[in-house]
């Protein structure tokens, strides 16, 4: 079963700060309990592990919904565990420079920045993102999606 727009939504929302830090806590809010069960039905999820229900959102939002979160988990996967190790390198989550937050950062000797722009994004910011990240990370990158790749290429500056 495919779920709606609304749905996959919803599936992607059980990816927040605020499930993660309620489960990290021990503590199910009524709020977090409504997002995983609500997670649980769009899903038609029988399964009685909680590790079991995420690990079946996150392969439906990458398969229906790449979210930003979709994007960060990728990065994250294929550079911090694939290309650098974590005992080299550090990932900050939402960075501010100046105005704008940088989605995801990698630090391992060089400074090197990821704005994605996702699916949901337009590219309205990204001039003015770009030009702080250029003040600050030695390599600046975008992450998004073919239909965005064109007006992409049309803003960034060839350093990017």
């Amino acid at each position: 079963m495919t779920p709606t727009a609304a749905q996959a939504r919803q599936l992607a929302g059980i990816f927040s700060r605020p499930v993660f830090r309620a489960l990290g806590a021990n503590s199910l809010p009524s709020s977090v309990r409504t997002r995983l069960r609500n997670a649980a039905d769009a899903l038609s999820f029988s399964g009685s592990h909680l590790s079991a229900l995420f690990e079946s959102a996150f392969a439906e939002i990458q398969r229906s919904y790449r979210s930003e979160y979709v994007y960060k988990n990728l990065i994250t996967k294929k550079l911090i565990f694939g290309v650098h190790s974590p005992l080299s390198a550090a990932l900050l989550s939402e960075f501010w420079v100046n105005m704008s937050k940088a989605d995801s950062v990698i630090l391992n000797g060089t400074s090197t920045v990821y704005e994605i722009k996702t699916e949901f994004d337009n590219l309205s910011r990204l001039p003015q993102q770009l030009a702080d990240y250029g003040k600050v990370f030695d390599h600046i990158n975008v992450v998004t999606h073919e239909r965005a790749v064109t007006g992409v290429l049309d803003i960034a500056p060839a350093h990017v």
